[in-house]
């Protein structure tokens, strides 16, 4: 089957698209790497996620585009779209990408503190009281429990006098 060069063209074009995006999908993995500084479990694990997410992407434009079928121009334009990304883009969205994602996690600790604070205020009410009680019936259980241990004691010896008794008759 004969395709058009314009339509050719196109698929080039959307794979060095395609290519762009799968360079910003990796800073934007890399920014958030960059802020958590995770270990090499959790660096592997999204290494594969980062993976997964472009190969399903690109599969699913070249699905779209082409439908499904992989020419040498396609995977040169994908090449040549990461390329590009990387060489011309990268490192100022990185920047961006870290400064964004930087603004967005003290949005969120700053609603975190609003929504805990008052839940802070009630541990801190309820602490002191509670410790109270606690020591309280520590305390209690102890003078009981000793008690209670004489008192398992001496009905222990009752019980083996009445055994004893009952064996003489």
């Amino acid at each position: 089957m004969e395709v058009s060069v314009s339509a050719q063209a196109y698929v080039f074009f959307v794979m060095v698209a395609a290519g762009l995006g799968s360079g910003l999908v990796f800073d934007m993995f890399r920014a958030w790497r960059r802020l958590l500084r995770p270990g090499s479990v959790s660096t592997g694990i999204g290494d594969l996620l980062f993976w997964l997410l472009v190969s399903v992407g690109i599969f699913f434009v070249i699905f779209t585009v082409n439908n499904g079928e992989i020419r040498w121009f396609e995977l040169v334009g994908l090449i040549l779209g990461g390329l590009i990304y990387f060489l011309a883009f990268s490192h100022s969205c990185l920047g961006a990408l870290t400064a964004v994602i930087k603004f967005f996690a003290k949005i969120i600790l700053f609603l975190l503190k609003i929504i805990l604070t008052p839940l802070v205020f009630l541990y801190k009410m309820i602490k002191s009281p509670l410790l109270w009680m606690g020591g309280l019936f520590r305390r209690f259980f102890r003078r009981t429990g000793r008690g209670l241990k004489k008192t398992a004691a001496h009905m222990g010896r009752g019980v083996k006098k009445l055994i004893l008794v009952s064996k003489k008759s």
